[in-house]
């Protein structure tokens, strides 16, 4: 979560750097940041949950992300899965 916190202040901070570029180009400053806002997120998000794997706490190996209520990482060596108390979006009802 703070890789994807991160990521999207990063964008920003990239997009008001570059503020008087990008009005040169013609596009709405506030379109900008907002776009460079999103892309942050989902860059760090694509890149914690898909490129760099997490450590199997049972065996070391490699343990690949899987979202869900609640998120659980999978291990490709053991077949552990590690269960967290983390969960990711909400269901309507589910509280």
């Amino acid at each position: 979560m703070f890789a994807q916190v991160a990521g999207a202040i990063g964008g920003l901070a990239l997009a008001s750097v570059n503020f008087e570029w990008i009005k040169a180009l013609g596009i709405n400053g506030t379109v900008a940041g907002i776009g460079a806002l999103v892309i942050g997120y989902v860059a760090a998000r694509l890149t914690f949950t898909h490129v760099i794997p997490a450590k199997c706490p049972k065996c070391g190996g490699r343990a690949v992300f899987n979202g869900g209520q609640p998120v659980t990482y999978h291990c490709r060596s053991c077949g552990h899965v590690h269960r967290t108390r983390v969960r990711e979006g909400s269901r309507i009802g589910n509280q």
